[in-house]
């Protein structure tokens, strides 16, 4: 018998493999590929302009105060020493005053009294909880893919260094807090222990609520150029929308919540017409495209939701039953789709003059919330759980809307490559649209089956397959000997993706672009002219 060996038959433990994982059919990429065709160079989270001075000022500072001490060749270490000493003050500060909106803002000092100004100290991990972590404020500050504040040393792997307008993000904050540093914890790079009260003197001159004027115009400089229209730079892409944001706040005849800016985009209130402008025309159509794109993936996670409900709560164990189910719910909701032995015909009873334009969707989609993607979405994500039939034949409705949109799109032949992002694996909006035209003369129940099967379990199957990484199990359903199967009881986390837009629009506040109002609505600072 050998030490890994055993005397005779033994029970294992059951598998019980971690489970994990948020984008169960692979379409969340093209997603965010559309936001960057639209909205480049920051994320969801990176919602204000002081953390990208402080990003800058970090390494703007720390190369001063190597040079005052004679430092020719800094190391990382001492890098991130500085780093995260200047990091734990800027959050703790936060934290005493209650305002969040940075990372880090959840963690607490490890004792009373002074502590050691180090995120090993504090348990907090550097690749989620610092401002350079991948998800937060990091990407967005780099030359590379960000907003071209800092840019990486090539000599010194790991360190950057603070160039172009991120050196005026620098000075700005540097202004700021002079006077305020009280024990000079911030200018020496000697590791340290604070205080609350060392914390409290320095958050006036680094609130994130009170970014100076010459922060904000170096900032908005960055961010955005009146005459940028380069469609193959990112700054050229982002100001072109930005414009698009800008123009449907100064035509409004009030201030607008974040949805009712993604609405008036969309539809391009204000300006029916075409105005010459190639350029705004393909920033309008690339806003259509990722919006179109949203509501599609949403409308296949729901459709996946669905599937999910059935086998856990009604124990369907194959798509038959699935499908004699969702018939039966259809002849109970018929104003949410229409009656229609085959495809086509559903889709002339949602369309009945075909082909449709862009500017008859869109029209439509503004007068009649049936045929609008936006309040089609806000009535799945209301229904899901209470209704959760009722969301299927929303998210059939909207995959027939999506098709319509993309046919539309694709005549104006300014975003065709964009409706082809992500191919047939991650079921582009040509893609779907492709399959529904080919599916014309094929019964409701059928096209009911391929969807079910072919779109969203063996989807999800392939999705699940590829990613698993001998760890975490992203797979919720398996085939087993009595059929289809849930792995687990847990509800599919059925949401949209923000799209860039409300960070897009505090950031804009934040560097007077615009007007932020106390309910969270925005405003042109022009007078309206709507």
């Amino acid at each position: 018998m050998t030490i890994l060996g055993t005397e005779g038959p033994v029970f294992v433990a059951p598998y019980r493999p971690d489970q994990g994982g948020t984008d169960f059919l692979g379409l969340r990429q093209v997603n965010v590929d559309l936001m960057d065709e639209c909205l480049p160079g920051f994320n969801n989270v990176s919602s204000y302009v002081r953390p990208f001075s402080v990003i800058s000022w970090i390494y703007w500072k720390f190369y001063h105060l190597s040079a005052a001490a004679h430092i020719e060749l800094p190391e990382y270490g001492q890098l991130q020493a500085w780093q995260e000493k200047a990091e734990i003050l800027f959050t703790w500060g936060h934290i005493l005053h209650g305002v969040r909106g940075i990372p880090g803002t959840d963690s607490r000092p490890p004792k009373a009294g002074g502590v050691q100004l180090d995120f090993e100290s504090w348990n907090r991990i550097p690749t989620s909880t610092s401002l350079m972590a991948a998800v937060q404020y990091g990407p967005a500050a780099k030359i590379s893919d960000g907003l071209g504040f800092i840019e990486p040393v090539p000599e010194a792997r790991g360190m950057f260094r603070t160039t172009g307008l991120g050196i005026d993000l620098a000075e700005g904050l540097e202004g700021s807090l002079s006077g305020r540093d009280t024990r000079k914890l911030l200018g020496t790079l000697v590791r340290a222990t604070g205080t609350e009260n060392d914390a409290r003197k320095l958050f006036p001159g680094w609130s994130i609520l009170t970014p100076t004027k010459k922060e904000k115009t170096a900032f908005r400089l960055a961010f955005f150029d009146t005459t940028a229209t380069d469609s193959t730079e990112a700054l050229g892409r982002r100001s072109s929308t930005l414009r698009l944001i800008l123009f449907a706040l100064e035509h409004a005849k009030r201030p607008l919540s974040v949805d009712e800016v993604r609405f008036s985009v969309f539809h391009n209130s204000g300006r029916r017409k075409a105005t010459g402008n190639g350029q705004s025309e393909l920033s309008w159509h690339r806003w259509i495209a990722l919006q179109v794109r949203q509501a599609q993936r949403l409308a296949m996670e729901a459709i996946l939701f669905w599937v999910e409900e059935r086998l856990n709560r009604a124990r369907d164990r194959e798509t038959g039953t699935m499908i004699k189910k969702a018939l039966e719910v259809r002849g109970q909701h018929a104003a949410i789709l229409p009656a229609g032995s085959n495809v086509n015909d559903v889709r002339k009873g949602l369309f009945p003059r075909m082909p449709v334009s862009l500017d008859a969707l869109l029209a439509s989609s503004e007068r009649n919330g049936d045929h609008c993607l936006f309040e089609l979405m806000s009535r799945i994500l209301a229904t899901v759980g209470d209704n959760t039939d009722e969301s299927l034949l929303l998210a059939l409705r909207i995959l027939y809307i999506c098709a319509e949109f993309t046919d539309a799109l694709e005549k104006q032949e300014t975003v065709t490559g964009l409706l082809r992002y992500g191919g047939p694996e991650r079921i582009s909006l040509v893609y779907w649209r492709d399959f529904l035209r080919r599916c014309a003369t094929v019964r409701f129940d059928e096209f009911l089956r391929l969807v079910f099967e072919q779109y969203v379990i063996s989807q999800h199957l392939s999705v699940a397959a590829r990613r698993f990484d001998g760890g975490t199990q992203r797979l919720r359903i398996t085939i087993e000997e009595e059929g289809l199967t849930p792995l687990i009881a847990t509800p599919l986390p059925l949401r949209v993706t923000p799209d860039r837009l409300a960070t897009a629009l505090s950031l804009m506040s934040d560097c007077n672009m615009i007007k932020r109002s106390a309910d969270g609505t925005f405003a042109s600072t022009k007078r309206s002219v709507g």
